[in-house]
């Protein structure tokens, strides 16, 4: 925590003149969480100008719940934990589904959010194209709203297996379980949400909100690579 410390302290004396104002960024228990889950690197955050006073601070304050935080994190290093669950069809999925694949997008989706099903078609071609053209890549997508409630609602899970029929879609598409819902779920605010993780599970960039049209999603994970590459 101290060498923590001291590199974002040092970052803050470098980049201080250049920092946005407060209101442009999130608060500090934000910015905190964010940094020790791993969903933003130092250098991503003073790029944005998050490190400020009141981060340090905050940071030095709160050592000990940090500290666990952070232990957390190492210990469990994926960004959506060590999860069992099942697909749509009821088969087991573990999070070793990810070390197959140098990178994986997965897809937040429900089943009555209409611009989410719109875009499973253009993710299914992307899958089909890229992986026949040699990428280590994968899609994996996560359906909220069958067992929000604790349990399966068969009503929507029917309807879930509908639109995959008449979407064509091919990969993955799991039901969130109780790791999942903690880690990752009960933050979502709006779908369809986005993000890229690694071999080992880890987030590869920022989530992404919102639908994308083919050749934007194509930009995208093309950029995935890159920064894969350059890690």
């Amino acid at each position: 925590m101290k060498k923590l410390l001291v590199v974002i302290s040092a970052f803050f004396v470098l980049f201080s003149f250049t920092a946005c104002s407060k209101d442009e960024i999130p608060s500090v228990e934000e910015r905190a969480q964010a940094l020790l889950t791993g969903e933003i690197s130092i250098d991503e955050m003073e790029e944005k100008g998050w490190i400020d006073e009141d981060l340090i601070n905050y940071l030095d304050n709160n050592t000990g719940n940090i500290q666990g935080a952070a232990d957390k994190v190492e210990k469990e290093g994926a960004y959506l934990g060590d999860f069992d669950t099942v697909d749509l069809q009821g088969n087991q999925v573990k999070s070793d589904i990810f070390s197959q694949y140098d990178l994986t997008l997965v897809n937040l989706w429900t089943t009555n959010c209409g611009y989410c099903i719109e875009e499973m078609p253009y993710l299914e071609e992307i899958k089909n194209e890229l992986t026949e053209s040699g990428k280590s890549f994968n899609i994996v997508g996560i359906c909220l709203d069958i067992n929000s409630s604790g349990s399966i609602n068969e009503d929507k899970l029917e309807k879930a297996l509908q639109i995959i029929e008449s979407t064509g879609t091919t990969y993955t598409n799991i039901m969130p379980d109780d790791v999942i819902w903690e880690n990752k779920v009960s933050s979502v605010s709006a779908v369809p949400e986005s993000f890229f993780v690694d071999s080992e599970g880890k987030l590869v960039g920022e989530t992404i909100l919102g639908a994308k049209d083919k050749e934007n999603w194509l930009s995208t994970i093309e950029d995935k690579f890159e920064e894969l590459e350059g890690n």
